[in-house]
């Protein structure tokens, strides 16, 4: 997924401007878990149970950001290579 996210930003030329170092962009990822719940579930699910013996059903999942200076926008990397404005404050 992270390599056609890639390719597409790069056939609509939105990546350059976070091109750095001979045309390198430097990209950090992040691990998170983006739900939990002891009580729902899906299919797709992972589960693990805790020391009181309750089992937690949950999602995690890795976010990609580019590092760059003196842009105004961020490529969304759960959305499917989107672009949204940055806020500041």
């Amino acid at each position: 997924m992270f390599g056609e996210t890639l390719a597409a930003l790069k056939k609509v030329k939105r990546l350059a401007p976070f091109l750095r170092l001979g045309g390198h962009a430097l990209i950090a990822l992040d691990g998170t878990e983006c739900f939990c719940s002891q009580k729902r579930s899906c299919p797709r699910c992972s589960q693990r149970r805790r020391s009181n013996g309750r089992s937690e059903h949950f999602h995690q999942m890795v976010s990609a950001a580019t590092v760059a200076g003196a842009n105004d926008s961020i490529a969304n990397s759960a959305g499917g290579g989107g672009w949204s404005p940055m806020l500041r404050p």
